[in-house]
């Protein structure tokens, strides 16, 4: 089975930043996404809240990865980094789903 192609999206750079995360786990965040790259749509989840059909999300410890999928072009796109316990409240969920139109308006 051939990987997708994963794209860390500068905002997702930028969430990492804010998280403080350290060298080890940008390389567990690489590795897990990179296990996800063999077959996305199964192994992330839909994002409950939102009706975005190509937004999921994927578990990394007490934080979760929002990624856009593009199943024609097999792209994942990283674009937010959230904390568990805050990303499914409604102010999370709208930063979110402006990242998403954000994203999207400036890749079409």
């Amino acid at each position: 089975m051939m990987s997708w192609e994963i794209n860390y999206a500068e905002n997702f750079v930028a969430f990492l930043n804010s998280a403080g995360i350290s060298e080890n786990d940008l390389l567990k965040i690489k590795s897990r996404m990179d296990y996800v790259s063999q077959s996305p749509i199964t192994l992330s989840e839909h994002v409950q809240g939102l009706s975005l059909s190509n937004l999921r999300r994927v578990r990394f410890g007490d934080f979760r990865i929002f990624i856009l999928i593009d199943p024609i072009g097999q792209v994942i796109n990283c674009l937010a980094f959230l904390p568990r316990k805050s990303c499914y409240d409604q102010k999370s969920l709208n930063r979110v789903a402006t990242i998403v139109r954000d994203f999207m308006r400036s890749h079409s």
